[in-house]
């Protein structure tokens, strides 16, 4: 919408005569229809001196917004002389303000009479009121739709009367008034092969070779990058020398003979619009003389509107070509020439001709490259090389999603979403892309600024069916003919025809078997487009219509859980969505799409928030919470706080009256909370009111006793935590007889979780052998589970293995585990654990190659890690970055990073390192001599693994103990210790700790 008003006109009634004020005014009004007819605008209303004009009705195009610009830049200009001769008459000044805005309003037409409803128009005429006099105002919405167009300046944030939050303005400017070009937002990625064909004609027309076919033309629909691939050829020549010219061809210049080379020698020759009429002329005439074309200059600047003589009509036309030909070989004699020819399917006739004629006959060093959206282009077919643009693959948008800009880096998540909804369109991708580094989410979001009107020209085309085109996108992205023709009340082979003409004009799609009956939008923007330009009551019928059509079908997928509870909340009955959202979470959990089931968690809490207060809503939350608290575990891990939100938030919900049952499984995400916090006071706390809760409710009482056995276990306690297990684990097995199904608290299995922890426990009581039983058995019963907590279970037994593995001292095979899991978690959305195992494998390669740049990415990855706030392993991962610390020769970091290991530990209660970190600490002390301070700290660590039972890192503390003796002739000593851990006990497996402490000690029996 373009609002304008003269300015001074109140002025001039009170000193100039009635009848000559008439004559300006309808001057006024004659230059606006002018320019509002050129570019195609529609004069709605007109006020005294105030006009509205709308561009897009009755019919959308995707260019309105950069034709109502043009229009306004046109009356802005037309206006000057008018403004000069009433100065000059009567030393009044008279001008004209100009505001644009772009936004939905709803348009009615009464007897050719037009009138709009809406705050769009409203604010067109606010920012035409704020403007300054003589230049053209637009939004922040209408900026957005030109910015490749135009250059802007005054950009300001002001306060409008009537819209309550401020408003950015600014004024455009043609971009050859300013030199300006914009800088796009995609990085260039992708088109190899059409890179290569358009360098290699590059490279021969450099070398001045002949070329059979002299013009590329570059074919592909609108938003396909056509542009940026020319641009770039152009860009490459002319860093090697070559001159490059641009002619860019509109819709709304086709009529206008040699439109864009008028354009091209204003530029080419400094004729800027604000210049006097005699200073162009005398620039012009310099110009096309320092080029040896005096001859062409009558024809030259009756093209730029700089002759005054009378031309012949019937030669003009002619005579022009000819002296642009000229122009085009003056250039090429000074430096090989790029030719761009932007949207030929615009090009006007004149124009036409001209380029034809310059295929037709090939010029040595001239490379013509065009863009078109369609092969209806005007050159010579044999002459033209033709390179179809098809959509970004998969993996370039991911690439190119990846990218950070600007220091910012957008998430896997976000990824996935440029890449479901831009459908490999750059233009689509550039205008998401956009919008995601602002945010935080594409789910939900409408079609992105800057693709209204391209988008809304396709969808409202003369010859599309709107309101049928609005119930398909609200069907979907994608619908077979039976399903809408039960949504839209009509029968198959009608709908079915309807669906054909939807496919002829570039709306939807089919494939290729013809009997097929399954129909999709060409684009998802495009569906968005479509569901976005129906009304609002429109769209809740649509809906309403959906969710009556799949309640009366089988669910049969999540798919269908999910959109069932989508088209209920839009189409009103929040009643039905809220459980509806909460049962499609529960089911996308189930298979393992913890991301999905998350945010479906949450629209059933959004939907809930809106229903009355009362123990049914109460009893719907409550499953809401429990569910988005899993899936935040899943995604995020333990320590999330989102996962602590939810599931105390849930405990408030679940009351006396819940059971116990449901109490301690919403408990349990409680404590593992507070135990990957290290907040021990909680967690002392919490498992008092789970053991509380499990009093006479067996199967509560065993979940209970399992996080109590696992938070034993963190402790360093392993020997009672290894018992509890154990004892847990056989009432498992007994209660799974009876009951297959029975429901076992947190995301992951029971057992599963049961299995994992005591083999860590195992591991560091030196039963070795049993710890990897207990690891086989976690996987066998995580693959062999079903429901929810499958793919969790089993990422969470892998991820346990890697850890038990560099635990042990097994690097090379901790390595290789993490990996393989590091990619497992990765495909199935497991953030924690894909973490977790990205961790390990950076430990074990920096153990394997202590290196400064593994040191390095150490540091950062734990840096992170210690930022998270969560302390699970941090003891653990600290100690061994002190060991590649040592040995890339930073002792003195080491023991920092030792001494922040032994403090986490003490206050968070991780203690299950804790005898390894002392240990390493002596090992960093004996390196810098420090013997009988790391004496201490070894008898110190000696200490704790005794009174933690933990022979693994007893074994491996005596070996130094031993090799610190034996350094001074105390090797009876050093057989005692050794003795005394390994003689007489279990077999303790195979470990290289304590194979060294069997070498030592049958080395120094012998001696």
């Amino acid at each position: 919408m373009l609002h304008i008003d003269l300015v001074g006109s109140t002025e001039l009634g009170e000193t100039m005569d009635p009848e000559d004020l008439r004559d300006v005014v309808l001057t006024y009004h004659d230059i606006c229809d002018r320019a509002v007819e050129r570019y195609g605008g529609r004069v709605g209303s007109r006020a005294g001196d105030g006009l509205m004009v709308f561009f897009g009705l009755p019919q959308p195009r995707e260019d309105d917004a950069q034709r109502a610009c043009m229009a306004g830049l046109a009356i802005i200009e037309a206006m000057r002389p008018l403004s000069a001769e009433v100065l000059a008459a009567l030393g009044a000044a008279i001008e004209v303000r100009i505001g644009i805005h772009t936004g939905p309003v709803i348009v009615t037409e009464v007897g050719g009479q037009v009138d709009v409803v809406g705050a769009s128009a409203n604010l067109a005429a606010r920012i035409e009121s704020i403007g300054r006099p003589g230049v053209v105002t637009i939004s922040a919405v209408t900026r957005q739709l030109v910015e490749a167009e135009f250059a802007f300046v005054e950009e300001r944030t002001v306060r409008v009367k009537g819209v309550v939050q401020p408003v950015e303005v600014c004024e455009p400017r043609l971009r050859a008034d300013l030199d300006d070009r914009m800088e796009p937002l995609l990085p260039f990625v992708g088109r190899a092969a059409e890179r290569k064909r358009l360098l290699a004609r590059w490279s021969a027309t450099r070398e001045r070779a002949a070329l059979e076919q002299p013009a590329t033309v570059l074919v592909g629909g609108p938003g396909m990058g056509k542009t940026r691939l020319a641009e770039y050829v152009a860009a490459v020549a002319a860093r090697e020398g070559a001159r490059r010219v641009v002619l860019e061809h509109h819709s709304y210049d086709r009529n206008t003979p040699f439109h864009a080379w008028i354009a091209v020698i204003e530029g080419a020759f400094g004729l800027r619009r604000v210049d006097s009429i005699e200073a162009k002329r005398e620039r012009l005439r310099e110009g096309l003389a320092g080029a040896g074309l005096e001859s062409s200059q009558s024809q030259i600047a009756a093209l730029v509107g700089l002759h005054d003589e009378r031309v012949d009509d019937r030669e003009w036309n002619r005579s022009t070509r000819r002296a642009l030909t000229q122009l085009v070989d003056a250039w090429l004699a000074d430096a090989p020439l790029v030719l761009l020819a932007e949207d030929l399917h615009w090009c006007d006739p004149s124009s036409s001709e001209l380029l034809s004629r310059l295929v037709r006959r090939p010029r040595s060093g001239l490379l013509l490259v065009g863009t078109s959206r369609d092969e209806a282009f005007p050159w010579d077919p044999s002459q033209v090389d033709v390179i179809a643009i098809r959509p970004l693959t998969p993996d370039d948008v991911a690439a190119i999603g990846r990218l950070s800009r600007d220091g910012v880096a957008l998430s896997e998540e976000q990824v996935e979403q440029l890449v479901l909804r831009s459908d490999g369109v750059p233009l689509y991708l550039d205008r998401l892309l956009a919008h995601s580094r602002r945010g935080q989410s594409l789910w939900g979001v409408g079609v992105p600024e800057g693709l209204e009107a391209l988008l809304g020209s396709i969808v409202g085309a003369p010859d599309v069916d709107e309101r049928l085109v609005g119930q398909l996108a609200t069907i979907g992205r994608k619908f077979d003919t039976d399903f809408a023709a039960e949504v839209i009340g009509v029968d198959v082979e009608s709908v079915s025809r309807q669906m054909l003409a939807l496919v002829d004009v570039g709306v939807l799609e089919r494939r290729q078997d013809p009997e097929d009956s399954i129909f999709r939008f060409r684009h998802a923007m495009l569906q968005t487009a479509a569901y976005e330009a129906q009304l609002s009551s429109q769209r809740r019928e649509s809906h309403a219509r959906v969710a009556e059509v799949l309640l009366r079908r089988p669910i049969t997928s999540e798919i269908d859980r999910a959109a069932m509870a989508r088209h209920l909340e839009l189409a009103g009955d929040l009643q039905q969505a809220a459980p509806a959202y909460a049962r499609a979470s529960k089911s996308a959990l189930r298979r393992g799409a913890a991301r999905e089931a998350r945010h479906l968690a949450e629209n059933a809490i959004r939907v809930i928030s809106e229903l009355p207060a009362g123990s049914e809503r109460d009893a719907v939350e409550l499953e809401a919470q429990i569910l988005l608290a899993r899936c935040i575990v899943a995604v995020k891990g333990y320590g999330a706080d989102g996962a602590i939100a939810a599931a105390s938030r849930a405990r408030s919900l679940v009351g006396s009256a819940g059971g116990a049952l449901r109490v301690i499984q919403i408990d349990v995400d409680r404590v593992s909370y507070y135990m990957s916090r290290g907040d021990t006071d909680r967690v002392d706390e919490t498992l008092e009111a789970m053991r509380t809760t499990g009093l006479g409710h067996p199967i509560a009482a065993a979940i209970a006793r399992q996080m109590e056995a696992l938070d034993l276990n963190r402790r360093g306690r392993f020997r009672e935590s290894e018992e509890m297990s154990a004892s847990v684990i056989d009432f498992y097995h007994d209660a799974i007889r009876n009951s297959p199904t029975m429901p076992m608290g947190g995301p992951s299995d029971g057992l599963v979780g049961l299995y994992a922890d005591r083999a860590s426990g195992l591991l560091h009581l030196g039963r070795v052998d049993e710890t990897f039983i207990a690891l086989d058995q976690a996987e066998e019963r995580s693959r062999n589970i079903d429901g929810a907590q499958q793919v969790f279970s089993e990422g969470y037994a892998r991820s346990v293995r890697a850890q038990v593995l560099l635990e042990s001292g097994d690097i090379h095979a901790a390595e290789t585990i993490a990996s393989e899991s590091l990619d497992y978690c990765s495909r199935k959305g497991l953030t924690m654990w894909t973490g977790m195992n990205a961790n390990i494998r950076l430990l074990s390669r920096a153990l394997l190659q202590p290196t400064d740049e593994n040191e390095t990415k150490l540091r950062k990855s734990l840096a992170f890690h210690e930022a998270s706030g969560t302390t699970t392993l941090l003891p653990t991962f600290a100690a061994i970055h002190a060991e590649v610390l040592l040995a890339t020769g930073k002792p003195v970091e080491a023991l920092e990073r030792l001494d922040l290991a032994a403090a986490v530990a003490e206050r968070s209660g991780e203690r299950r390192s804790l005898a390894e970190v002392f240990r390493l600490r002596s090992t960093v002390q004996r390196s810098i001599g420090r013997l009988d301070e790391a004496d201490r700290n070894l008898r110190h660590a000696l200490e704790i693994a005794a009174d933690q039972h933990a022979r693994m890192y007893a074994a491996r503390i005596v070996v130094d103990i031993a090799e610190l003796d034996a350094d001074h002739g105390l090797r009876t000593d050093a057989v005692k210790y050794l003795d005394g851990v390994l003689g007489g006990a279990p077999a303790l497996g195979p470990t290289p700790p304590i194979d060294i402490a069997r070498s030592h000690l049958g080395v120094w029996q012998t001696e």
